[in-house]
């Protein structure tokens, strides 16, 4: 075991003209830091872009690749997060997805912004336990300020004040652990079963999220094939899952 105190985890599928644009950024702030990057390529698929992979592979020490066949995401974050603590004993674990890359500075500023709030009460009367770079992706969410940084206000319902959105989520192991318990597979590629009872934990242990106020993330606008996507373009159908006994399975057309 090499340890590192920070691991990002960076699941990708496709987009190679995307995460030629991210990843790099990634590899270079990790390389600053002496941390580690995790990718995860979902398919073996795309020729092109896992030639590119296995170059940037040869090119940074901090990288470690996986290339598997397609599954779903929660399986894939649960197999980097368990791959991340038995290779490197992370004190730190960041996950990002794909169209999101670093800037200069990026792990210096949230390991700070952990250290200094993490189990600190919020106004609402919840603790912090997740933070974000991303200021982007905030839409219809009531927000505040402290100290220069952004938090959910009590107007926001509990899914809400548990936990931004999946684009990034970073903490320390030990709440992956012990709070987050990473994340619920069923059958579907991606569905808000598997990330909704993440934050929900979150939650319902007492912890909210802080987003960091400074530019300390880079993206790139995409369509998606989540739940704000056109329907006619999903994979998956993102409200209903095996687990849930009453639903009936929606068809996308």
């Amino acid at each position: 075991m090499i340890q590192k105190e920070f691991v990002t985890i960076f699941p990708t599928i496709g987009s190679l003209d995307v995460v030629k644009k991210t990843l790099p950024s990634v590899l270079e702030e990790s390389s600053r830091n002496n941390a580690c990057v995790i990718v995860r390529e979902n398919s073996f698929k795309y020729t092109d872009k896992l030639e590119w992979l296995l170059e940037l592979d040869k090119k940074y020490k901090c990288m470690w690749l996986m290339i598997t066949d397609l599954v779903s995401v929660a399986t894939t974050l649960n197999t980097c997060l368990y791959l991340a603590k038995e290779m490197y004993n992370p004190k730190y674990i960041s996950f990002i997805e794909d169209d999101h890359g670093y800037n200069k500075g990026f792990i210096t500023e949230m390991i700070h912004m952990i250290d200094s709030y993490y189990g600190k009460k919020s106004p609402t009367g919840l603790s912090y336990g997740i933070f974000s770079g991303c200021n982007k992706h905030i839409d219809k969410i009531n927000l505040d300020k402290i100290d220069g940084n952004l938090y959910p206000t009590i107007k926001n319902d509990p899914n809400v004040l548990g936990g931004h959105c999946a684009c990034c989520i970073c903490t320390y192991t030990s709440h992956w652990d012990s709070v987050l318990k990473g994340y619920d597979s069923d059958e579907y590629l991606l569905s808000s079963f598997q990330t909704k009872s993440l934050r929900n934990r979150n939650y319902n242990k007492g912890y909210t999220y802080m987003i960091s106020g400074k530019g300390i993330m880079n993206y790139i606008d995409r369509i998606g094939r989540g739940g704000t996507t056109d329907k006619k373009l999903r994979r998956w159908d993102p409200k209903y899952s095996k687990s849930d006994k009453r639903s009936k399975c929606e068809k996308d057309e």
